[in-house]
């Protein structure tokens, strides 16, 4: 059914739910954060993906998260969705951002290969990441400014890259 829908949606535990469109704003952070993480990755063992490749992190869930980095096991050129994402990245709107950090992570987690969740927020320059260590998922919450550090892919962001051209005069509450 997805594959042939004009329009995307997300699936969790036998609902289906129809995705909206984001802002400007968020579409500008996550293009900022794919423009400094490809580079990093090109001619490696990872790629990074779109919201345009689905993650599925057990068989109660799917869902489309902005950006996806899937190192090793990378799906074919024609795969819709992929079940072994390393670094799951969510631009987080005010209307999802519970969403994306508690539900969607807590199904996150069941995927055996994913090693760091990371929430960038809109409305403020605020950055947590989720890494899995020793077994145990652990928070570090970033702020400016520090640089991000994404272990998984070994590499860290800065604030002004990511938040690059980001007018904070206009508010998102729309989002």
């Amino acid at each position: 059914m997805e594959a042939a829908s004009q329009e995307k949606h997300e699936y969790l535990d036998g609902s289906v739910y129809l995705m909206a469109g984001g802002t400007a704003r968020h579409s500008l952070i996550a293009m900022n954060v794919a423009a400094t993480i490809r580079p990093h990755l090109r001619g490696g063992a990872c790629l990074l993906y779109s919201s345009d490749l689905r993650v599925r992190p057990d068989d109660g869930a799917y869902f489309y998260p902005d950006l996806v980095v899937v190192c090793g096991r990378t799906p074919s050129d024609a795969a819709l969705e992929t079940e072994h994402p390393t670094l799951v990245v969510e631009v987080l709107s005010p209307s999802t951002r519970s969403i994306d950090r508690l539900i969607k992570f807590r199904r996150y987690r069941n995927a055996a290969s994913l090693r760091e969740y990371m929430l960038v927020d809109t409305n403020e320059q605020a950055v947590d990441v989720y890494r899995l260590e020793g077994g145990q998922w652990i928070v570090d919450a970033y702020r400016p400014p520090m640089a991000v550090s994404l272990e998984s892919i070994g590499m860290t962001l800065d604030f002004p890259t990511i938040y690059e051209d980001v007018r904070w005069d206009i508010p998102t509450e729309q989002e």
